[in-house]
């Protein structure tokens, strides 16, 4: 799926006030690097007019074979790509079993305790700068205020997930409002010649704004630590699935030089052997 650009046609956002050093968001989730923004032109009042754009993507720092982006349908996707030239033998049942349990870490996380009430109440944490108190008025919104982001408030024992070592952050988990987020999580395993995907998605039109952040609501959720916490086993698992395919298509070659050999006698056929020292595994 292609991700979608935002292109920033209010000339008043905040993007337009960045330094010139500043080529990317800059109030991303921690441990997640945004795509660089780019330039558009478009016709404005019969002249052409520069607009700053925003692919809607994100790569996860250390693991450049893990992206999150928001596709044309509206879904915000997190991708694995798993590769191997032994994909079309492998078993997908472990993998399958494995990203199951991925997709549930990432419903746990989104029933966090804290209604749209205690948040009022709370004067909006999830927010960025001094916010309004009495006849205070909140901070405009400005580049310079997503600078400083508000405390986000403990989530107690719900930060300790079940086969999660230790506490995960705060900011790893959605509040439970509506119950859209939560229900919108799905999964899809897609297996192609050069591998496996893993999509790791969610339906809800909001999901995005929440992962990237707006200029008044700080990015968070469970993609980057479910990720994180997630990946080195997932590794660990392909890499061990991909041997076992390996070694299933060695014995199926030695049989199939045994048949020839059978028929048309000692060394009609290359062994296993000089056909693995050649292929190799990979």
């Amino acid at each position: 799926m292609r991700s979608e650009e935002w292109v920033f046609a209010d000339r008043t956002h905040p993007v337009y006030q960045r330094g010139p050093d500043e080529d990317r968001w800059i109030a991303p989730m921690p441990g997640m690097t945004p795509a660089r923004y780019s330039v558009w032109e478009t016709p404005a009042s019969g002249r052409n007019q520069l607009l700053e754009a925003e692919p809607l993507r994100m790569e996860m720092e250390g693991f450049p074979s893990t992206t999150l982006y928001r596709a044309e349908s509206g879904d915000t996707l997190q991708k694995v790509t798993l590769r191997s030239d032994k994909a079309p033998d492998i078993e997908l049942r472990a993998l399958e079993c494995f990203a199951e349990d991925w997709l549930k870490h990432l419903r746990s996380m989104s029933l966090g305790g804290y209604s749209q009430r205690m948040l009022r109440a709370m004067q909006h944490p999830y927010g960025f700068g001094v916010p309004a108190a009495g006849k205070r008025a909140a901070e405009p919104v400005s580049w310079e205020r997503l600078t400083r982001p508000r405390r986000i408030p403990p989530m107690g024992r719900q930060a300790y997930r079940p086969r999660m070592r230790g506490r995960v952050a705060d900011h790893a988990i959605v509040n439970l409002q509506s119950g859209a987020f939560w229900l919108s999580w799905y999964l899809r395993v897609l297996r192609w010649y050069g591998g496996v995907t893993l999509l790791f998605g969610n339906r809800a039109a909001y999901s995005w704004f929440l992962a990237h952040g707006t200029t008044k609501m700080q990015a968070h959720g469970p993609w980057e630590t479910v990720a994180r916490r997630l990946l080195p086993g997932l590794f660990q698992l392909w890499r061990t699935l991909a041997q076992q395919a390996w070694r299933k298509g060695l014995a199926r070659a030695e049989n199939e030089v045994a048949a020839v050999e059978g028929q048309f006698g000692e060394g009609a056929a290359m062994a296993p052997a000089v056909a693995a020292e050649i292929g190799g595994f990979s």
